[in-house]
This record gives C-alpha cells, structure tokens and sequence, in this order.
C-alpha cells in the first residue's frame, strides 16, 4: 500500500468500532516500515495518543529504531524520547549517532577527537535538556589541555551556557587567550584572579569587553557595579570611556560603592550638578578632602555652599503640552552662529532679541551691559531673556521676576561639570549677579550655582591666548592656560 493508503488507514483509528480499531493495528504491525510510514504513524501518535499506536511504536525491533531516532530528531517529541530512552539503543545512522549517544545519556561513547568536539559542541543550542546536560557531561570528561580548554571556551563564549561555566570553573579550564580567560574571570565575579591578569592600561578588560556578546556585557557592568574595587573600575573607564556604551552613572555609582573619595574627584567630570549635591553631602559627612592645596579649597567652598541648598524636591519636568516644546530648550537647539546672535540684538522683534540675549549670555557674546539694559526693557521677553542670565535683585515691580525665585534649577541641576570656558564664565556671572541677601529662593538658586562653579573650574576646557610678552619664543604664540588663569584682555 502506498503512502496516501497508510495515512487513509490511520484515519480510521477515530473510528468507533473496536473490530475497525483492531483491524488497524493488526495491519500496521505487519507493515514494511520507511522513512514515511515510521513519520506517520509517530504524528499520529502524537496527535491522537492512541495506545494501540503506542504498542506498534513500542514493539519495533532495533532495524527500524534508526527510523524512530530519525523522526525524533526531526520533532523532538517527548513521548517519543522517552520510549527511546526506555530502549537505550542509539542510532546506527552516523548523522544523528552522537545526538542520540547524547541524548542516551552515553556521552563518553562519542570519540573525544577533534571531530567529536566539533559535532558536540555544535549541538548546545539544541532545544532538548537532555542533549544540552550531554554535552556539557562530554565537555567535563575531555582530557585538560589548551586545545580542549579553547574549544569549551569557544562554544561557551557562543552560547552562554552555564553548564560549561561549570565545567571550566570546577576544573580551572585555561584558554591559550588571556582575555577570554579575563572575560570568564570578571563573569565569574573572580575579580582578584582577573586583576592578576590585567595591565596598568586595562587592555584585559578592553579586550574581553570586545569579545563579549551583549548578555555577557550586560553581565560585566553589574560586576564592575558590584565589586567594589577601584582597579576594576578604572579598567572598565580606560576601556569605554568616550563610546557610546559608556555609563557614566555606573562607573560613578561604581567609586562610591569602592568608597573611593578620589576616584569620585576625579569622576566629577562626568556628572551634573544633581551628582554634585550627593558629594557634598556625602564630603561634609566624612570629612575627606583633596591632598592638592586648590583641589581642597574647591571642595571646601562647595561644601560650604550645600547646607544653604536646603533640602529641594528634585523631579523631572512635566512633558510640553502635545503640539508644543519647550522656548528655551527650543532657542538652544538652533544652530545659530555668533554673527547672527549679534545681529539679532537690535533686531526690531522682541522675541529675535530675546532669542539673542539668552544665547549669547551662554556664548559670552554680549557687549558690556547689555543684559542691565535688557532688565529695564520695554518688551518682557528681553527682559525675561536677561532674568534667566543674570540673577539680580528683584524689585517687585515686574511680572517676570518670579525667575528670580524659581526658575533657573532646572538648567543649573542639568548642568555638566565638564563644560567649555564659555559655560564657566556663563555660570561665573550669574553667580556673581546673584546677591547673598537676595531671599531663600534666590540664595538657594546662589549656593547652587556656587557648587557648580567650584568644580567646573577644574574640568572647564583650557583658554587659547597669544603671548606676545618676553616668554613667547614667538610674537603671536598660542598656548593654552588654566580658566583661572587666563588674562581677559587678550583672549579671543
């Protein structure tokens, strides 16, 4: 009987007549059976649960168990791995020995040569655990040898398996590549095994990095969160730092979990002044200060400062309303260039000069007095623009003066400690346009500025000059010089 014969017979297992039912499985026990006929029979056993089709399954002899691992392999049945597990046969076909060796439980039958590695270890990713537990049985029983130890790493690198974790940690497994052993070790958490590998560079960690898929890297960053350990953080900065997949809330998070007072120092060039508030804090409870005399007198004076911040609700803003954004986020998103600013300051429209006022504050672009002129304006967009640069005293007589008491944290609790000498001379006036007497809002507004300003002034990018005095070698020479530092009268 053909095919299309076999599978009309096997439709009459539905039927209710027991003599129907008996007279099919007396006709499939006499069956020559295929390729075909074994899928067939296995599908509609699967489907229906026929204990009739179970006792034919069962009842095959071992020429025709091949057929039965072969549609296994195919389906991955439970059922039907079980029956063959009960039999304990593995498959004579070559193509799927090793897989039914494997999933025998008869690891140590497969040859434990290059070529039995390469077809195990191929067979990770499959879905069945008993195959998967085989493997990794068949890579703990290899001989312990670089070559070896290569190909689990490999195969662990690939699929991620925690089975062969185990296996290369129980039997201290070592790859001929010391950054794939690096990338183990940190995954491991054996940070101390891994830092006796590791350079003053940190090229460990930036090569086993690269080599990690994005669930080990994921894996990596909790444990530089975690650790505690300077080393490591600093291994983890040196290899990310500037690419996209740097954290910088981690790497700090990280220094202050090692309770690192300098590395926090040091990492104050990635924070805003939000990260600030929590140094001084954290620097007026213990007391530590920077060696270097500047160093300590910055610190000193932010800390200083933070007792007048009180104790301010910090939440994120409120979305704009659909269909609008915010003006000032908007005005500093223009890619305008400072001819263009300065054109726009005796622009006939309010809103173009206000536009220039706010940005050119923050470019440094404003002649001298121009924001006092704007605070006694006839239009309150350019006297709002000059409220938000220059903090003053308010006068009770304009309506846009409610700037002076509580607008103005948002941008100064965004603001970065690394900024260019633009930024710092930007915050440097409004600090020093805001009064010490100017009101709790206003002194808030001053001590937080004063934070921010105190650590810019370590991180603010250098000035360019021209030294045209006795040490230029030089007329016309160009050199970079500390903000602080550098002479007013002849930057550009």
């Amino acid at each position: 009987m053909d095919r299309g014969g076999v599978r009309r017979v096997l439709d009459l297992l539905g039927d209710g007549d027991p003599d129907v039912q008996k007279g099919v499985v007396a006709y499939l026990g006499g069956l020559s059976m295929t390729e075909d006929t074994a899928d067939d029979i296995c599908r509609a056993w699967i489907k229906s649960e026929s204990p009739h089709l179970e006792a034919v399954i069962r009842r095959q002899g071992r020429g025709n168990l091949d057929l039965l691992w072969q549609h296994w392999a195919k389906v991955r049945s439970v059922k039907l791995g079980a029956i063959l597990r009960e039999k304990g046969v593995p498959a004579g076909d070559e193509a799927i020995r090793i897989l039914s060796l494997l999933k025998l439980g008869r690891s140590s039958d497969v040859p434990m040569d290059r070529g039995g590695m390469r077809k195990v270890f191929d067979l990770l990713g499959d879905t069945d655990p008993d195959v998967k537990k085989g493997v990794a049985v068949y890579a703990g029983m290899l001989p312990v040898t670089e070559e070896a130890a290569d190909a689990i790493y490999g195969v662990w690198l690939k699929f991620g398996s925690p089975d062969l974790e185990a296996v290369i940690r129980s039997q201290d497994r070592k790859p001929s590549n010391p950054s794939l052993e690096a990338l183990f070790l940190l995954l491991d958490n054996q940070v101390q095994k891994y830092l006796a590998l590791e350079n003053e560079q940190g090229e460990r960690f930036q090569e086993a990095y690269a080599l990690a898929t994005e669930s080990f890297r994921k894996r990596l960053n909790d444990v530089v969160l975690k650790s505690g350990n300077r080393r490591l953080a600093d291994a983890y900065e040196k290899a990310l730092a500037g690419r996209s997949d740097f954290s910088s809330d981690l790497f700090i998070k990280a220094r202050t979990t090692a309770g690192d007072d300098p590395g926090l120092f040091e990492a104050t060039k990635y924070m805003t002044l939000t990260g600030l508030l929590d140094l001084c804090k954290r620097w007026a409870e213990n007391g530590w200060r920077p060696p270097e005399e500047r160093q300590r007198k910055l610190v000193e004076r932010a800390v200083a400062a933070y007792p007048r911040v009180g104790s301010p609700e910090i939440a994120a803003d409120a979305p704009a309303p659909a269909g609008t954004s915010d003006l000032f986020v908007s005005l500093r998103k223009q890619n305008l260039g400072d001819r263009e600013i300065i054109a726009g300051l005796d622009d006939p429209g309010p809103f173009v000069r206000m536009r220039s006022l706010y940005l050119g504050a923050m470019r440094n672009l404003l002649p001298a007095g121009r924001l006092e002129r704007a605070v006694q304006g006839a239009d309150w967009p350019e006297r709002l623009a000059a409220r938000l640069s220059q903090m003053g005293a308010a006068s009770g007589k304009d309506h846009v003066e409610w700037v002076n008491t509580c607008a103005g944290s948002g941008e100064l609790l965004t603001a970065p400690v690394n900024c260019t000498p633009d930024e710092y001379e930007y915050f440097g006036r409004i600090l020093h346009a805001t009064p010490a007497t100017a009101g709790e809002f206003a002194g808030r507004y001053r001590a937080l500025t004063e934070i921010l300003h105190a650590f810019q002034s370590v991180h603010a990018a250098g000035r360019i000059v021209v030294g045209d005095d006795d040490s230029a070698q030089e007329r016309g020479a160009v050199q970079m010089v500390d903000v602080e530092d550098a002479p007013g009268d002849v930057e550009f």
